[in-house]
């Protein structure tokens, strides 16, 4: 329980410093992601979606939303919905490292080792650590 205070605490201090920088959107888009990034890691899933939800309508087009949203989609086991939501973050952002790794994952699901190959790979061209056992029967 204290480090969930902590936690708290330590997201609310970083939402102050950065409420100086950026427009009013931008700033309510981040204030958004950082409230949806807590409540994910305290498993608050649906009000971590509430949060995401409401920074898609202010901003359509940030990545992190839709990457964000995926994992919750992938952890709820709506893997069609999460594919959708991670092939719209790297639609965004065809270097978001992370996505590829996701999705890689959820190729690893639904058995389709060429795609999951082709991810993870992409994540490892990207600098992504630590692939080495999704990777080493894809070369």
């Amino acid at each position: 329980m204290k480090t969930r205070v902590q936690i708290t605490v330590v997201f609310f201090i970083i939402s102050i410093l950065l409420s100086g920088c950026g427009s009013n959107k931008q700033q309510k888009v981040h204030s958004l992601l950082l409230s949806a990034k807590e409540k994910i890691y305290l498993h608050d899933l649906d009000g971590a979606w509430n949060d995401l939800e409401k920074c898609q309508k202010l901003d359509q087009n940030h990545p992190e939303v839709y990457f964000l949203k995926g994992n919750i989609l992938m952890t709820r086991v709506k893997y069609e919905e999460a594919m959708n939501m991670f092939n719209k973050a790297i639609e965004l952002n065809d270097q978001y490292m992370d996505a590829y790794v996701n999705r890689g994952k959820l190729w690893f699901y639904l058995g389709d080792k060429d795609k999951q190959c082709e991810d993870y790979l992409k994540a490892e061209n990207l600098g992504a650590k630590n692939l080495y056992e999704e990777t080493k029967f894809c070369r």
